[in-house]
């Protein structure tokens, strides 16, 4: 454990330089994207490399407002850009979101997990009583991606290894605590506003990277036979908004923070590569290399048990 520690600090804070950038992604002529948390940060830049490739890309947020302001800085970049409302933190909102979406189009190639939410108020949780951090980042997601399912496996390009569903995953799920996940932690017990056993909210985040990490191998294990590549990565130690509760922490890390355009490398790469057909179940890290993961990530009982748990969370919505 202590070495991979050590490893996280080093990708983390000092990666080498890259030796892959945005400018070789192949054209993205007819392909389809869509990109949570992509009017702001790395999402942002992710929607724009996609865009100066030719793709159409939906940019998936909560914020109507910041989701149209994002489409007028990009109307001149390329592409196609819409934007539909999907608040993770809202299973229905994900449902209706994920339903209009399919409406619109017969297939998707990409499927970017890349919102996320990180140090909330201790307490805070999603609609449906969820830890915050898991709901969004790990639950709303397993629910957009699923039913997103019929339309990402509809890709016709699948010759070119699509559809592709990247998770955005930190280093931080390196401190996820014994076990991965704890799931009595997940969720307030019906009628309290605690769950049945606590966690700080650091180790919560943590625990709610790593279940990022799980669900991507889970899904990559169910799905690969049908074409589908599902990867996880890191990306970075990043100069950008979801640092705004962290409060001192930022001001050490700041230091060895870089832009959110470095951040789009690696999940691109694994999203649009003609390499990144072939890394199906792999972790990433800065900037596009493979990088280690704790066991928990890659052990079968867990990501089997992390899928039966949002499943059944995810019943009605």
């Amino acid at each position: 454990m202590a070495s991979l520690t050590l490893n996280m600090l080093w990708n983390q804070c000092l990666p080498s330089k890259p030796t892959w950038s945005i400018d070789e992604i192949p054209d993205l002529t007819g392909k389809v994207a869509a990109v949570t948390g992509g009017y702001g940060g790395v999402g942002l830049e992710t929607v724009k490399a996609l865009l100066k490739k030719n793709a159409h890309v939906y940019i998936l947020g909560r914020s109507t407002s910041k989701g149209e302001e994002a489409i007028s800085k990009l109307k001149d970049v390329g592409g196609t850009v819409e934007f539909i409302v999907v608040d993770l933190e809202d299973l229905a909102s994900v449902r209706k979101g994920a339903e209009e979406l399919a409406s619109k189009t017969s297939h998707l190639e990409m499927l970017f997990n890349n919102a996320g939410v990180m140090f909330p108020a201790a307490s805070a949780i999603t609609k449906h009583g969820h830890d915050l951090q898991f709901g969004c980042n790990v639950l709303g997601h397993y629910h957009l991606t699923t039913i997103l399912l019929p339309v990402l496996l509809a890709s016709p390009f699948k010759a070119e290894g699509f559809p592709r569903v990247v998770n955005t995953s930190s280093s931080g799920h390196l401190g996820a605590p014994k076990g991965g996940i704890i799931f009595d932690n997940l969720k307030v017990v019906e009628g309290t506003d605690r769950p049945k056993v606590g966690l700080g909210v650091h180790a919560r985040y943590f625990q709610s990277k790593i279940g990022n990490v799980i669900f991507a191998n889970e899904l990559q294990k169910r799905y690969a036979s049908q074409g589908l590549v599902s990867t996880s990565c890191n990306p970075g130690n990043l100069n950008s908004d979801l640092w705004r509760n962290t409060g001192p922490l930022q001001k050490v890390l700041g230091a060895f923070t870089y832009p959110p355009a470095m951040g789009a490398l690696t999940q691109l790469f694994l999203g649009t590569t003609v390499e990144g057909k072939d890394l199906g179940g792999k972790y990433y890290v800065p900037w596009a290399r493979p990088g280690p993961t704790r066991p928990e990530a890659t052990d079968e009982e867990i990501q089997a048990k992390l899928w039966a748990w949002c499943e059944k969370e995810c019943e009605g919505f």
